[in-house]
């Protein structure tokens, strides 16, 4: 994924994720990438996804071990995965978010 024109610097990282639809469908993958504001998520091989529940606009929520529930919204669909915005406004989410890209940010220097 390109850096051009983002809001915050994104980082690779690999975080082993469940991904919940409107419907609560749970989907499992790894977050690839991550910024402050979002996250790219591959689901694992064989994860099947509905497109009428996976689609630009659609609610999710995302959970990893250790995490508390983070909300956000799709805004773009591959082959693979999704990428997400964060929606939340809560302390836990936020704390949880910054531990995150501030880890990923150590490993890449």
């Amino acid at each position: 994924m390109s850096d051009n024109h983002r809001k915050f610097p994104r980082f690779d990282t690999e975080i082993k994720v469940v991904v919940v639809d409107e419907d609560n469908h749970q989907h499992t993958g790894s977050v690839t990438n991550v910024s402050a504001g979002g996250a790219v998520v591959q689901f694992d091989l064989g994860v099947e996804i509905d497109p009428a529940l996976m689609s630009i606009g659609g609610a999710i929520q995302m959970n990893a071990s250790n995490s508390p529930k983070v909300p956000g919204r799709i805004i773009r669909v591959g082959d693979e995965g999704i990428a997400m915005q964060f929606n939340s406004a809560s302390d836990d989410v936020f704390d949880w978010i910054t531990k995150v890209v501030d880890e990923a940010e150590k490993r890449r220097r």
